[in-house]
């Protein structure tokens, strides 16, 4: 639920964003007023939809777009920020690549 003033003072739903205007769209919004919480499913995305098979790059890219464009940073300075997100986006790429490879891999008993 969002009221109407909230949503006219953020500026509406960015639809030139891309696949994560959405995801920008509530950072705006909780940036500004705090986000309540709910226990039950308020909405229930589909596993298979195009931002659960899209690149997890393209995600971590998104993501940073969007705290560039709210101004928030998780530490003190932007660089950093951008540095360490960076880090964590290729930690779990080599993560990712590793299950790959190492999932067509037999063990050997001698």
């Amino acid at each position: 639920m969002i009221e109407k003033s909230l949503h006219v003072e953020i500026g509406g739903y960015d639809t030139e964003f891309g696949l994560s205007a959405d995801q920008l769209y509530l950072l705006k919004m909780a940036v500004r007023s705090q986000p309540r919480v709910w226990t039950e499913f308020f909405c229930d995305f589909d596993s298979a939809g195009a931002g659960s098979v899209r690149g997890m790059m393209d995600h971590y890219r998104d993501m940073r777009r969007s705290r560039a464009l709210t101004g928030i940073t998780v530490f003190r300075a932007q660089w950093l920020d951008y540095a360490v997100s960076l880090g964590v986006a290729l930690l779990a790429k080599t993560d990712r690549v590793q299950r790959r490879v190492l999932a067509g891999v037999t063990p050997r008993v001698r």
